[in-house]
């Protein structure tokens, strides 16, 4: 990211959704690079305690619309349907992140769907499905 014009690079903004095993610890070294970061997870006390160590806590995933690379992971296609465009989702909220990584372990041909669906909005799909064990 460009600050002022002047060349120098300052660090995005990034939005996570999904504090599971893996989620979590993938947002928590984010934050604890010093990126801001801004997350959002479905049962809001697994992400509390990400908090207390310098993230900021959203009420709804329309709440990330104004980050810089919004990061995913969730449980299945139709769960990241939802967290981007349903009624709460990234997409309402007025502003669209210009990078969406998706991390979800979902279908070629859904993350080919959704890759169209974002750059009708201006926006790039990066699609990085992870599986294995958090607890490594």
């Amino acid at each position: 990211m460009r600050n002022g014009g002047l060349g120098v690079m300052s660090k995005p903004k990034i939005g996570w959704i999904g504090m599971g095993r893996m989620g979590y610890p993938m947002a928590e070294r984010l934050v604890k690079a010093g990126y801001d970061v801004h997350v959002w997870n479905r049962t809001r006390a697994k992400a509390a305690p990400l908090e207390a160590k310098g993230a900021t806590l959203v009420n709804s995933p329309a709440d990330l619309a104004g980050v810089d690379i919004l990061a995913t992971m969730v449980s299945t296609g139709k769960d990241v349907e939802e967290v981007y465009f349903g009624a709460e989702g990234v997409l309402s909220g007025g502003s669209v992140p210009k990078i969406f990584l998706d991390f979800s372990s979902i279908g070629v041909e859904h993350s080919a769907a959704l890759r169209q669906r974002l750059a009708e909005h201006g926006a790039d799909l990066i699609c990085s499905p992870v599986s294995g064990n958090g607890k490594c």
